[in-house]
């Protein structure tokens, strides 16, 4: 998967789509802002069916990129809102405001690969990309979970 590749994210209220470039910001802000990610569950039947993933259960390493139908339980969504929510006062209102980047502390390796290139991670969400994050943390808080395809 590319980082200019759409990824969707399901919840009980349907689906939140987004650049991979995206995603992978999103979960390098929430782990900068407290997230202790717990791993995600193996790719749904669904996408073993389709042939999104051609592993077995026993073979999946939690990983959260690149979305190949894995599941994020319920209150692993909710903490990654919460983290999401902590970084909302740093992000500038506007796209171009001087703002450093927050520099991560103990980032997991999951994260510690994500693509910035120059690219601030706050100054990524500035001005109307806020509120997409604001609407992706409401979604977060769905009931059963996020599912990633």
């Amino acid at each position: 998967m590319s980082e200019d590749e759409g990824v969707s994210i399901y919840a009980d209220c349907g689906e939140f789509a987004m650049p991979a470039r995206d995603w992978r910001r999103i979960l390098w802000l929430g782990e900068v802002y407290g997230w202790e990610p717990r791993g995600t569950t193996p790719p749904s039947e669904y996408a073993v069916a389709a042939g999104i993933w051609r592993g077995k259960p026993e073979d999946w390493d939690g990983s959260y990129f690149p979305a190949l139908g894995q599941e994020i339980v319920e209150a692993d969504a909710e903490e990654l809102a919460s983290a999401l929510e902590r970084a909302l006062p740093d992000i500038p209102g506007t796209p171009g405001s001087k703002q450093k980047d927050r520099k991560p502390q103990d980032t997991s390796e999951w994260f510690a690969d994500v693509p910035r290139a120059g690219v601030n991670c706050l100054q990524a969400f500035a001005g109307a990309r806020k509120e997409m994050l604001r609407a992706f943390i409401v979604h977060c808080r769905e009931k059963n979970g996020l599912c990633l395809y």
